[in-house]
């Protein structure tokens, strides 16, 4: 008894604020010492020929806070360097927006990660690196790592097919359309895409409730993580192995820096560090996650393992997918 509370409460309370600390500490904190401050200020100014203060929703301070929002991505997104890794993050980062919407559609599931909507709206204004790792304790916590019975964690085939309309609709559609077109009124309705999740769902499992969609989901969503897999490892080969005897390249365009930015650096590189520990601090939240599904010691380090090949060879987004769908066969 004694074990299982300092493995599923006082390692995790430990463990996850630690790491939220640290992901403010080298994102938000980080920005007002760089340039990138005076870019999101001088962009947002009201004055004529400032490109991105423009009137999103008629009111001052929500539109100052898109504002902002939007000059920080259109920051990244004018950098070449900026444009590919955000390219990057998006594509691989697509099982951070699917994990939230997964387990809160299981049969059973806690009052704290039944609202996706909520955790990742607040991914866009608190940073996503941040707030997963307070889903990731909430996730402990709440005991959502345990097996449970199959009826307790199944999802069943009406809600499988929900999550996969909002996400092809809501996340992807948008996406592409803030990465191809560049154009300020879209990158602004992209913050709310979460928004657009949740009513693309919503408007799916009206049409196909789940009193008329019988049967268990498994098919569908070991498809749709298989195919998360394929599309994760697909983009960072595409991205990495054409640099694979450039390391430095890959270091700039990956790995972000440890010490602070000097306050000479562009504020297109400043955007690229922010998100490049954004994207860290996510994905390690999760992976951390992921060692409470292990049953045995064996299991334990066979998803260390895992991780310290599968990272670098298939990306980490694809690395997260594999596990999660290992989890699901698991639940099954």
């Amino acid at each position: 008894m004694l074990n299982r509370a300092l493995k599923n409460v006082v390692l995790p309370l430990v463990l996850f604020p630690a790491l939220t600390a640290l992901a403010l500490k080298y994102t938000l904190a980080r920005v007002p010492t760089t340039s990138l401050a005076l870019k999101l200020k001088d962009g947002c100014a009201s004055q004529p020929g400032s490109p991105y203060a423009l009137s999103y929703t008629g009111h001052l301070k929500v539109d100052g806070v898109l504002c902002r929002l939007v000059t920080f991505f259109h920051t990244t997104m004018d950098d070449d360097l900026g444009l590919q890794f955000l390219a990057y993050f998006i594509g691989t980062g697509a099982i951070l927006a699917l994990l939230p919407v997964m387990e809160a559609s299981r049969s059973r599931k806690s009052p704290l990660l039944a609202f996706p909507l909520l955790w990742l709206l607040a991914s866009q204004v608190f940073t996503l690196g941040a707030t997963m790792t307070v889903y990731a304790l909430a996730f402990i916590l709440t005991g959502a790592h345990r097996k449970g019975t199959k009826e307790q964690k199944e999802i069943t085939q009406a809600y499988a097919e929900s999550i996969i309309f909002a996400l092809l609709v809501g996340a992807v559609a948008p996406s592409l359309c803030l990465v191809m077109l560049k154009d300020p009124q879209v990158t602004a309705l992209w913050q709310i895409y979460p928004v657009f999740m949740s009513i693309a769902g919503a408007i799916h499992l009206l049409i196909r409730p789940p009193s008329k969609v019988a049967g268990s989901g498994w098919t569908s969503i070991q498809v749709l993580l298989l195919g998360i897999f394929i599309l994760s490892s697909s983009l960072h080969f595409a991205t990495v192995w054409p640099l694979i005897n450039e390391p430095a390249n890959i270091q700039q365009l990956l790995i972000p820096s440890i010490a602070p930015l000097p306050s000479s650096a562009s504020p297109a590189l400043a955007a690229l560090d922010f998100l490049q520990w954004d994207y860290v601090f996510a994905f390690v939240s999760l992976m951390l996650v992921s060692f409470w599904f292990a049953q045995s010691v064996i299991q334990f380090f066979a998803l260390l393992v895992w991780y310290i090949v599968a990272t670098p060879v298939v990306g980490p987004g694809a690395a997260l997918a594999g596990v999660f769908l290992w989890r699901e066969a698991q639940l099954h």
